[in-house]
């Protein structure tokens, strides 16, 4: 797995903060061990063996349903079924990390699979599906770096020091 960022703001979530010390440790094992799409088999054997190799003797599959639960309860993640499993998803992935990966190593969510709300196992509203784009805004920083370097490069070799006007 990728390493994770975790931004300053964390400290300040009104969200982490609903939960306990150890649900707020957890969760953060919870991160490292996800794909790049915030996604991990969600069967809570699967999760202890995962974030806890070391404590298996010591935190037992109930342990870790308990903390699962209270995650879900704040809104942090939610569950899915696909290809007869339970998979988990973090909530605001794509808000705090940067997907590198083409594919999800976990299966996508089905398109009604998606929660509405924290408490998304008892929601009644209905779900908004909209596209979610891979940082375009990355991606048009890097062109234009691109071109600005390139440019440079040209610039040098000729002479010519003026700026170019970058189109998208």
């Amino acid at each position: 797995m990728p390493n994770r960022v975790l931004k300053e703001s964390i400290c300040s979530s009104e969200t982490i903060d609903q939960l306990e010390p150890a649900q707020e440790a957890f969760f953060y094992r919870l991160l490292v061990q996800c794909d790049d799409y915030g996604r991990l088999d969600g069967r809570p054997a699967m999760v202890r063996s995962r974030c806890f190799p070391l404590r298996l003797d010591r935190i037992s599959d109930n342990d870790v349903s308990d903390l699962l639960s209270a995650l879900e309860h704040v809104g942090l993640l939610w569950f899915y079924q696909a290809a007869g499993r339970r998979y988990l998803q973090v909530t605001s992935w794509t808000k705090h990390q940067t997907i590198r990966a083409k594919h999800s190593k976990c299966p996508d969510p089905p398109a009604d699979a998606a929660p509405c709300s924290a408490a998304a196992s008892t929601c009644m509203q209905m779900n908004a599906y909209v596209p979610v784009f891979e940082n375009r805004e990355s991606n048009n920083e890097n062109r234009e770096r691109g071109q600005m370097q390139k440019h440079r490069r040209q610039s040098a070799a000729s002479g010519d020091h003026r700026l170019p006007l970058l189109l998208p």
